[in-house]
């Protein structure tokens, strides 16, 4: 009796059960009546460690096979966009996007970043996965963070005082 190696597969969302090809020779044979298969975990959908699958012979087959695969976790990216602006008394904030998620319900996704006064700041987001295992299901692939930036205003500013008019540097 040969059996089939699985290949570690990546969270899709779907169930990811490995099905074995088992054969005597070129016979392929038939499961439930020359082996039974099962499975150290009925979780075979998300990222819950190493799966094991055992093969049992049955009826003329005698033995047991047993093979290991995983579902591992799906990559994902993170992008927050720059932007500039000179100084209006108003916040600035620019748009971002999570790409790779299976199910846009997977997370929630929110661009934080803003800069009211001169200066910079990091265009930052909040990314909330709807459970712990939906964690799990994903990793870190690649983030760019843009960066916010305000501007003194160039323009010359006058202020007229009741002792006359002064230019303001």
């Amino acid at each position: 009796m040969s059996v089939d190696a699985p290949a570690d597969v990546t969270y899709n969302g779907n169930d990811q059960t490995w099905i074995p090809t088992v054969k005597d020779d070129d016979k392929t044979l038939v499961a439930g009546t020359d082996y039974a298969v099962s499975y150290s975990n009925e979780d075979r959908t998300n990222v819950t460690g190493l799966i094991t699958v055992t093969i049992k012979g049955l009826g003329n087959y005698t033995g047991e096979v047993t093979r290991t695969y995983q579902v591992n976790p799906k990559g994902y990216s993170v992008a927050t966009q720059s932007d500039s602006k000179v100084y209006d008394g108003k916040a600035l904030t620019a748009s971002g996007e999570v790409k790779g998620l299976v199910n846009a319900a997977d997370a929630t996704f929110a661009v934080t970043g803003s800069q009211t006064e001169v200066g910079s700041s990091s265009n930052s987001y909040a990314l909330n996965f709807s459970s712990d295992q939906m964690a799990k299901n994903y990793k870190l692939d690649a983030e760019s963070v843009g960066t916010l930036t305000v501007s003194e205003s160039a323009e010359e500013i006058v202020v007229t005082t009741t002792g006359g008019t002064f230019t303001y540097d």
